[in-house]
């Protein structure tokens, strides 16, 4: 059984169904699929202990188990609602519904709000009976057998007039009978102007997608990542692919006429796309979709509680009016902990 691409896109609310937005697209191939979710309200939200909670629960009631918990990160906005899924062969998905904490911000329409839209996709996901999977979107033979996909979540955050972000990610650990632990984290950024949503002037600026392989105590050395290097202008259909010494994980980037630049270190991957390298310019008016991914690889083996990684997109928008610009700077992200 497979799930429409066009109504799951159509229920998370992304405009079309070319956003790539990670996971939409196709149903793994299990047979069951355990979900349990939880939501609170702007008043009320979530705590890291409900979310937690949540998550152990659903193990509990699961043929099979996770040894990983996700924490998402609450800054910039509040966690109002969380949905979690486990198949039966341990793969899970989660979805993070975030809600603005300024009052400035515009009220969206209830219909609109992240609470209703992740009811609407709690619902798609308990009637597919499957666990939504990026790989036959990107590519049907894009990620080699020997990486096992371990989770993969959804985090969209509307923030009106300013614009939308909507990150998803999909973390892998290699099959591998060796003394060295390789992870893999691929994730998608895509950024909604004012503009391109509401016709109402406001731009991007810049967005900053990051993979934080040095969180927590876990000595991990970063192997790979593409996109690689600084690049100014737009970028169409170009195959990338990671690896950790063989087997990859490949896919299809673009970027728009814009400037990338690669600032990854030692310890994480990250990248910064600016639309105001002239100073002319307002920024882009147009939907942006950034994918990235990398591999690092350590000998520690993780305890129970320790942070296996974190990862993160900020995002900075503006409004035309060069005078007095209003401008809006948010995020979403999380971590992985072990839980054995």
């Amino acid at each position: 059984m497979s799930i429409n691409r066009q109504e799951v896109v159509k229920t998370l609310g992304i405009a079309a169904a070319s956003a790539g937005f990670s996971g939409i697209g196709s149903a793994t191939q299990n047979s069951s699929v355990q979900v349990n979710s939880i939501y609170g309200s702007e008043e009320s939200p979530l705590s890291e202990g409900d979310i937690i909670d949540t998550q152990q629960q659903t193990k509990a009631n699961s043929e099979a188990s996770s040894s990983i918990t996700v924490k998402p990160d609450d800054s910039y906005g509040r966690i109002v609602g969380f949905v979690y899924g486990i198949d039966e062969s341990g793969r899970a998905t989660f979805y993070v519904a975030k809600e603005p904490e300024e009052e400035a911000v515009e009220p969206q329409d209830q219909s609109e709000s992240a609470v209703s839209k992740a009811k609407k996709f709690e619902s798609e996901l308990k009637k597919a009976n499957r666990l939504f999977t990026e790989t036959s979107v990107v590519s049907p033979s894009g990620i080699d057998p020997e990486w096992n996909h371990v989770t993969n979540g959804y985090t969209p955050y509307d923030r009106r007039p300013y614009g939308k972000l909507v990150e998803s990610v999909d973390v892998y650990e290699l099959d591998e009978d060796t003394t060295t632990n390789r992870f893999a984290m691929r994730q998608n950024a895509n950024i909604y102007p004012g503009q391109a949503e509401w016709d109402n002037g406001y731009h991007w600026w810049y967005a900053e997608p990051e993979h934080k392989w040095d969180q927590g105590v876990l000595d991990y050395n970063p192997v790979d990542r593409a996109p690689r290097d600084d690049k100014t202008g737009g970028v169409d259909k170009k195959s990338v692919a990671i690896s950790a010494g063989g087997p990859e994980i490949s896919w299809q980037f673009s970027q728009p006429d814009v400037a990338r630049y690669d600032e990854s270190n030692s310890q994480v991957a990250k990248w910064h796309w600016n639309a105001m390298t002239d100073p002319l310019s307002y920024g882009d008016n147009q939907h942006a979709l950034f994918k990235t991914g990398s591999t690092a690889e350590t000998r520690d083996n993780p305890s129970d509680g320790d942070t296996l990684l974190g990862w993160g997109t900020m995002a900075k928008f503006t409004s035309r009016d060069r005078v007095d610009a209003d401008v809006d700077e948010f995020g979403a992200g999380g971590r992985l902990e072990y839980d054995d």
